[in-house]
């Protein structure tokens, strides 16, 4: 069945808005009334995972069963739940939107891109750029990475929340190539614009991933992304139980600290705007640093 843009603005609405309000039930049983009149198993199958994982949860809570990891499980199936929400909104503005984000994801699609694949064909070139090549060889050899590159970047750019699994081992690739800073900043770059473009927390964490292994010009792209995504996502991580649990950790770190004001000061000065200093001193940074009051100490020390 075929839904008009206004149905799906008034479907989406409705779940997030219940989302929002943590009606796990509500939303469950609104997204399947949808599904159900679309072709969509994939989806389907998503969605009743899901439904069967809250359930069991209610059924020990029920019980009085103690359950350590019920927060962060409630988080996880709330996160998914969004991600199909989301993954509806992509898939039916993949059809026919002009958008360049869109378009992109078409062309990938066909292409059949795979993020193992591409890095495959990456560590390929890079082998053959070592050998003695002549000039005009380079020349071709620079152009099939280059290709390669804007590979990369458009299907991690375009993987919706939905499929974010797909990013898989990438921390670990980032990690086996360190030194290779032309592919990390394509990694980091297309990891935050698909991020800001559509929220996905996989992406979020993969830049945290990503950002513990970096040498410091990686890093300062890396906490760049993850300010923006912050900043742009603000409403969305503040009840993320999961994703606290990893701001506990990263924010612990004095080093992350100080990198963190000074990325923050930077983000001040160049913009220069009263309304951002507001926002980044009221709202980022009290959610970034709530789980570490001996650093937000320290923080207001210095700005006095």
């Amino acid at each position: 069945m075929q839904t008009s843009n206004k149905e799906l603005r008034q479907f989406m609405l409705r779940v997030i808005t219940a989302l929002n309000h943590f009606e796990i039930l509500a939303a469950i049983d609104m997204i399947r009334e949808y599904l159900d009149s679309h072709a969509d198993a994939e989806l389907k199958d998503a969605l009743e995972q899901v439904s069967r994982t809250y359930k069991y949860m209610l059924h020990y809570l029920v019980e009085g069963q103690q359950d350590p990891g019920r927060n962060q499980l409630y988080s996880d199936l709330r996160e998914d739940l969004y991600g199909i929400v989301r993954a509806i909104e992509f898939r039916d503005n993949l059809k026919d939107s002009s958008e360049l984000y869109y378009s992109t994801a078409r062309l990938v699609r066909h292409k059949r891109l795979s993020i193992p694949q591409l890095i495959s064909e990456y560590d390929n070139i890079k082998d053959i750029m070592l050998l003695n090549a002549s000039n005009d060889d380079k020349a071709n050899i620079l152009k099939e990475r280059d290709r390669i590159l804007s590979d990369i970047f458009d299907t991690i750019w375009t993987l919706p929340p939905a499929e974010s699994k797909r990013l898989g081992r990438l921390a670990g690739i980032a990690k086996e190539r360190s030194d290779d800073f032309i592919l990390l900043s394509t990694i980091v770059g297309a990891l935050t614009m698909g991020a800001l473009k559509m929220y996905d927390r996989q992406k979020l964490i993969t830049l945290l991933d990503i950002d513990e292994i970096a040498d410091q010009r990686t890093g300062a792209r890396t906490l760049t992304g993850i300010l923006l995504i912050l900043y742009r996502h603000a409403n969305r991580l503040k009840d993320d139980y999961t994703l606290r649990l990893r701001f506990d950790t990263w924010t612990d770190n004095l080093l992350n600290y100080r990198r963190l004001r000074e990325m923050l000061m930077v983000f001040i000065r160049t913009v220069g705007s009263l309304q951002l200093t507001q926002k980044l001193e009221k709202d980022i940074m009290p959610d970034i640093m709530k789980a570490s009051p001996d650093i937000m100490k320290k923080f207001n020390e210095k700005k006095g």
